[in-house]
């Protein structure tokens, strides 16, 4: 008998019916690892079954899988089927089989699981929104608990940031753009408002260098410098632990 793993039973079944040439109901199979969605995509793993075609010889025992409470348990049963034999076009018959979500029933997922998410924090939150615009998730935060959520010099929106943003990208390959109560547009605005005051001085010297921001301020600051000013270097500069400039040079010419 031979494995095969996929995210769910009935897509492992289709690539053993694939592998084998036959229907599903040719199959002979024992399941031997239930999937798991984890939580937020974090935990998450394939279920295993193993399959061979009704008639075929060489029976093998498939192997029995108690779930442990232990999770080096269930990573070390992974990594030992990970590691098995895989048909050369294993990675076409997982592609083909793979489903692809449209914008619209990302959003509806999304908003389902963020809003549960959050909803586990003590904080006065309104019903998130979230909407998908090209390859970008927009996920927006209202309530009166905001400002929780943002922290001192918006370090904790950075840290939502952050987690929100790697989840998103692993699951669906998509950016991030999170707005918490306007804070993002509002940092936004500030940027416009600097680039435009001090834009003579910018594109008149051969260096400038603008007043400290902090590490979000910064990277919204770098990002938006680079595209008005194209013909310059432009860099970030730590100055403290918590605060960085942003220095603009003429590019060198030999």
């Amino acid at each position: 008998m031979k494995r095969f793993n996929a995210p769910t039973i009935q897509e492992a079944l289709k690539n053993a019916s694939v592998y084998f040439g036959c229907p599903q109901e040719e199959l002979e199979y024992e399941i031997a690892l239930e999937p798991s969605n984890g939580f937020l995509g974090f935990g998450r793993r394939d279920g295993i079954i193993v399959a061979r075609k009704r008639g075929g010889q060489g029976v093998v025992a498939s192997p029995k899988v108690e779930e442990s409470k232990e999770f080096e348990d269930i990573s070390s049963f992974e990594e030992e089927y990970s590691q098995s034999p895989k048909s050369p076009y294993s990675q076409i018959e997982e592609n083909f089989f793979q489903e692809k979500l449209t914008p619209s029933e990302i959003a509806k997922k999304l908003t389902k699981e963020v809003n549960e998410l959050f909803a586990l924090l003590p904080y006065e939150i309104e019903n998130i929104k979230v909407r998908v615009e090209g390859e970008v998730v927009h996920i927006e935060f209202f309530g009166a608990d905001c400002g929780l959520l943002i922290g001192e010099r918006g370090y904790r929106y950075s840290s939502i940031y952050h987690l929100l943003a790697i989840w998103i990208k692993k699951e669906y390959g998509m950016g991030l753009r999170l707005e918490i109560a306007d804070f993002l547009k509002n940092k936004e605005k500030k940027i416009e408002e600097y680039l435009e005051e001090n834009y003579n001085q910018i594109i008149s010297r051969t260096f400038f260098q603008s007043r400290a921001f902090d590490p979000l301020t910064a990277s919204i600051a770098l990002r938006r410098f680079r595209e008005a000013i194209p013909d310059k270097y432009i860099i970030i500069k730590q100055v403290s632990e918590i605060e960085s400039v942003i220095s603009i040079n003429e590019f060198r010419t030999k």
